[in-house]
């Protein structure tokens, strides 16, 4: 029997990859002689370099930077110099958690500190720029990201335009650099948010990176005539088309690249994992996640996992820190069972990995006797 280990992290608890490690010593327990497979996923968000790396078999590498403040900074990011490609977090230099609360200012912070990691890799010779863009402190479109790369933005005058949140409004005129970047990018965008509107950048995110409401009035219009701008330069409609609300409008900006794709974070881990290879020899499969809610149904790990597995009609089972979800999600998900590991009177997080143990065992031990 052939088994498929398939997790995203318990977010503070376990990364994917010890998450797998906890799940095998479950299956050993109860199936010594099952042959297991850990495969650790990730979406585009918190792990996705690390996950990443495992698969593209990349080293680490420090570059100086500076956060979305504005800040120096060393920040690491992956890089694999035989197939020239590299694994940049936008969180890493331009992410939310590394602002103390009373630094969040999205009227100026900036994506900067990104692009600066991605002119280092672009000149340590990377052709593939992954890059994960979940988590950002920022709301300027990728100007600042852009701007590292020899992007100007000028405004009325002619004159250059800092990249940030506030100063959106005051872009006329967007000039790409004299010398085209080649480099293909792949963009891991986890959200299906327009640029601009009710559920743009703006109004669904930034009042999470600490705008208030007079701020998001300055931010939505700032942004729609970046918008604006955008769809004249690239000559086609932009401010609607879904996903390039993520990270505060910076998928939006990449747009100007020559050659990027925005592709949903989880599906690229699949892909680079061999998941669907390893899926089609395997008899059953655990997958996992911190919480299991509504929201797993939005694309996430699990959800993925699960919707594979039904396709082929191979069962899957899925051990979570958290189930809040009835029998109709779960159905949905496409999972024959999902568990939780958060029982009274016991510690979730500290002893989670011998929960999870425990959890597998014994759902192999109910259904697979």
């Amino acid at each position: 029997m052939t088994i498929l280990i398939a997790p995203d992290k318990f977010k503070g608890s376990l990364d994917s990859f010890a998450l797998c490690e906890a799940m095998a010593l479950g299956v050993r327990d109860a199936l010594p002689d099952a042959n297991v497979v850990n495969l650790p996923l990730a979406d585009g968000g918190d792990g996705f370099a690390n996950v990443m790396a495992h698969y593209l078999h990349t080293q680490p590498v420090q570059a100086a930077t500076e956060d979305a403040a504005g800040n120096p900074i060393i920040v690491q990011y992956q890089r694999n110099p035989t197939t020239k490609t590299a694994i940049i977090e936008l969180a890493g230099a331009s992410g939310l958690a590394l602002l103390a609360v009373e630094k969040r200012n999205t009227l100026t912070t900036s994506t900067l500190g990104t692009g600066l990691l991605v002119k280092h890799a672009l000149e340590a010779g990377a052709k593939t720029i992954i890059l994960g863009i979940g988590g950002s402190a920022t709301n300027d479109g990728g100007t600042g990201l852009l701007s590292a790369l020899g992007y100007r933005f000028l405004d009325a005058a002619n004159r250059e335009v800092k990249p940030c949140g506030v100063n959106l409004g005051e872009i006329e005129r967007i000039v790409a650099p004299e010398k085209s970047i080649e480099a293909v990018f792949t963009v891991a965008c986890d959200v299906a948010n327009p640029l601009t509107g009710p559920t743009g950048a703006t109004y669904t995110y930034a009042s999470q990176k600490g705008a208030s409401p007079a701020d998001l009035e300055v931010l939505e219009k700032g942004m729609g005539h970046f918008a604006a701008v955008l769809e004249n330069h690239l000559g086609k409609p932009i401010a609607n088309l879904p996903g390039t609300g993520a990270a505060g409008g910076t998928a939006a900006g990449l747009l100007l690249l020559p050659h990027v794709r925005l592709q949903n974070g989880t599906d690229i881990v699949l892909l680079n994992s061999g998941f669907h290879e390893h899926l089609s020899n395997a008899n059953l499969v655990f997958t996992g996640e911190g919480g299991f809610d509504a929201q797993t149904l939005q694309g996430k790990v699990v959800y993925s996992v699960a919707q594979a597995c039904k396709e082929k009609k191979i069962p899957c089972m899925a051990v979570c820190g958290k189930v809040d979800a009835d029998d109709a999600i779960i159905k949905a998900c496409g999972l024959i069972k999902v568990v939780s590991i958060s029982e009274e009177g016991k510690d979730s997080y500290g002893n989670a990995g011998q929960l999870v143990r425990e959890k597998v065992k014994d759902l192999l031990a109910d259904n697979y006797k």
